[in-house]
């Protein structure tokens, strides 16, 4: 499952795009961060993502509809 998204603060202006490499023994990252006052937020949705996406990928794993797709969105940081 591949992990891409981008960020974007309450104007509408980007704030960070994260996308997962695909061909890798563990999860890894490429993280362009484009303001950087964001950078703890960016990194906490990014562990968040994260845990849910395993923690959906356990629970699908036990029912008979498992399957594998691709997360790609656009979410906004509201200050």
């Amino acid at each position: 499952m591949g992990l891409n998204f981008e960020l974007y603060d309450g104007n509408g202006e980007i704030i960070a795009v994260i996308s997962q490499k695909m061909l890798s023994i563990h999860d890894k990252y490429y993280i362009d961060i484009y303001k950087p006052e964001h950078e703890k937020a960016v990194v906490a949705i990014l562990i968040t993502l994260q845990h849910m996406i395993k923690d959906r990928e356990a629970t699908a794993s036990t029912s008979a509809s498992a399957g594998s797709s691709n997360l790609n969105h656009k979410l906004w940081i509201l200050e």
